[in-house]
This record gives C-alpha cells, structure tokens and sequence, in this order.
C-alpha cells in the first residue's frame, strides 16, 4: 500500500518510521484549529481568511557549493546571503505555533548556514515537522551529530547520478566519493546514538543522460 504525503509517495513502513515525527505535529490544538481553517478557506475560495499558513518554505542559504547545469539559481543577478538566526527565529515566533512543517531549503545548500542546527532545534521547540534537502557535500563527523542532536525529522541527500562520471558531470564541483562516504557516515552514526532520526531520503534528478543509471541508483 502506497500514501502520498507532500506530493511524495511513501510506503507504509515509511510512514511507521515517521509516525513519532508526524504525530508530534499534532499535538498543539492551535495547529488543527488553523488546519481546519485553512482547509475550508481553500475548499470554498475565501480570499480574506483569518487563518496562518500551514506549511512554509524557508530559505538559509542562497550560496551554494555546486554549480549545477539544470539549476535555476546559477543567474548571475541573485543576491547571495545567509539569513541569520534571530530573522529566522522572529517568522517562527509569529506563525510557528500555526506550522505543521517548515522545508529549509530553496536556492542554496542550507548546511552552508552556520546557524542552520540552532534553526532546526528552535523550530523543533515549536512541534514543527522540519525538512532539510541538501547535498551534504559540507558535512563532517562533528556536523553529523549536530544534525541528529538537532531533532532533525527529514533529511532529501540530492544525488543526480549512479556513477562518479556521471555525478560530476551535472553537479559541477561535486565530490562522489565524499558524498557516498557522507551519507554512510550518516547510517553510522544513526545506529551508534540508536536514533531514528531523520529520516534518510535519496533523490535523484532523471534526465536523458542519466535515465540508464535508474536501476543501479536504486
């Protein structure tokens, strides 16, 4: 049996290993009652509803350590920065009690953001269920434990190809070797602190030129 969630599709042990993330969210009665809010402002086209969104998207980094040839965000005219933790933290103040799930990530590779750990916790204090998408080029040991101390829930390890060749011909200064070794330093330290978060996802971009390597990328 397969569940789409997000515009994912999970299956049912998937979502039993995300079930403790999943009900945290609900526990505030202020997230449901905005939920229901939400829900019938969209069912019935209210344009001036009282209700806080739902879901955001929040943005940590617009640098980013890749020079990708199918990203969007290689245009010269983007402003790069870091947002800082106390801009973070006052969205969160306002609409955090509201949230079901925050996604860090947009333009760039959050884990370049210094803060990126101190944003997770302090979402994770509000129940928000938290995901990072990323290319973990940037992680090292100490940095693996932060992640996971950070109550992180989901974690998308972008991965375009199942060869090195391939790999480091579309994501431009990539390192294969380090990002195979990233994500079983991840597996590794999951089992040592016997914790269940986060959630590990591999995601590919399917091009024409990489279509081939679906089967041994699986």
């Amino acid at each position: 049996m397969k569940f789409k969630i997000l515009n994912k599709i999970y299956s049912f042990r998937e979502l039993y290993l995300l079930k403790k993330s999943i009900l945290n969210t609900f526990v505030k009665p202020k997230k449901i009652k905005n939920y229901i809010i939400t829900k019938k402002a969209i069912l019935f086209k209210k344009v001036n509803s009282k209700n806080y969104p739902i879901g955001l998207m929040i943005d940590p980094s617009s640098y980013c350590n890749l020079k990708c040839e199918m990203c969007r965000y290689q245009r010269k005219d983007i402003k790069r920065g870091y947002l800082g933790f106390e801009e973070f933290k006052k969205v969160i103040d306002e609409v955090g009690d509201y949230l079901f799930y925050l996604m860090l990530w947009n333009a760039g590779e959050p884990l370049l953001n210094k803060d990126i750990f101190k944003m997770i916790k302090y979402a994770k204090s509000k129940n928000i269920f938290v995901v990072v998408t990323s290319n973990i080029l940037a992680l090292n040991e100490k940095m693996v434990d932060e992640m996971i101390d950070s109550n992180l829930d989901y974690l998308n390890m972008s991965f375009t190809g199942a060869t090195k060749e391939t790999y480091e011909k579309y994501s431009k200064g990539g390192n294969f070797d380090k990002v195979i070794k990233n994500i079983k330093l991840i597996v590794k330290r999951k089992k040592e602190k016997d914790a269940k978060k986060p959630f590990l996802d591999l995601q590919c971009v399917i091009m024409k030129e990489n279509e081939k390597e679906l089967e041994d990328f699986k």
